[in-house]
């Protein structure tokens, strides 16, 4: 399997009030995987997805991308994330047609190519192109979620972080939006690495699922699924049994 991101020794160290974050995270994600990353609230997750995403700057380590090391935000903004607060990335005065439009001006397509495009992107997560003529009030909070979505893949990136995608969301919410990060995956062969506490969710549907506590990661994880039985048969720490356990899951 092809790297496609790769991390070494990645720390993290607040100043401010001498915390260290981060403790040399080591870790590799392979190109169409489905990394999970999940783990209790304040163990690092989303301060590692910002480190990754370029939001933060690690204290010390190197990150690379596609075996190519880069600092900050990766240089072709080839890695995006999809934020918990997707309401954000929604400008409610701006036509949805016109906010896909200025997305898409850095790609020179042709006239007759790019409603097509448009289309694909929103078939994919479940959208219809009448969506295009509505302001983004008009639309339902799982409808702008898989909007926010829709905008990030209108450049298909090759990475993308998935920062808590199943937060206040209900059970037919959540089965749909797997099947659509299924879906992108297989079609558009994107990576993607989901941080989620919901660790039976990431167990439908991700490759493997990376344990954090304390600003380390203390387990990977590799999902077997056969004959509609998710097992995982890898040794694992006393944490990583206790943290599933909770869902009550044995492992």
């Amino acid at each position: 399997m092809k790297s496609i991101l790769k991390l070494e020794g990645i720390s993290f160290h607040l100043k401010k009030i001498n915390q260290t974050i981060l403790k040399d995270i080591t870790l590799e994600i392979y190109q169409s995987e489905i990394f999970g990353l999940t783990g209790e609230s304040g163990s690092g997750k989303s301060t590692l997805a910002k480190i990754i995403s370029g939001l933060e700057k690690q204290t010390s380590g190197k990150k690379y991308f596609y075996e190519k090391e880069f600092w900050g935000v990766e240089p072709e903004h080839r890695i995006q994330i999809l934020f918990q607060n997707y309401s954000a990335s929604h400008d409610p005065f701006q036509k949805i047609d016109s906010a896909f439009n200025e997305i898409l001006k850095i790609k020179k397509f042709k006239t007759e190519d790019l409603f097509r495009h448009k289309k694909e992107i929103l078939d994919l997560v479940g959208l219809s192109d009448t969506v295009l003529s509505l302001y983004p009030g008009q639309l339902s909070g799982g409808q702008l979620q898989r909007l926010a979505l829709a905008k990030l893949l209108l450049l298909k990136p090759p990475f993308l972080i998935l920062d808590e995608p199943f937060a206040s969301q209900d059970f037919v919410s959540i089965v749909n939006l797997i099947k659509i990060f299924q879906q992108v995956n297989q079609k558009l062969k994107t990576t993607f690495l989901c941080i989620s506490h919901e660790i039976p969710f990431l167990m439908k549907f991700c490759d493997r699922i990376g344990v954090m506590k304390d600003g380390e990661i203390k387990d990977i994880l590799t999902v077997e699924r056969k004959e509609n039985k998710i097992e995982i048969k890898d040794r694992h720490s006393d944490y990583t049994n206790f943290l599933f356990q909770s869902f009550g899951m044995d492992i």
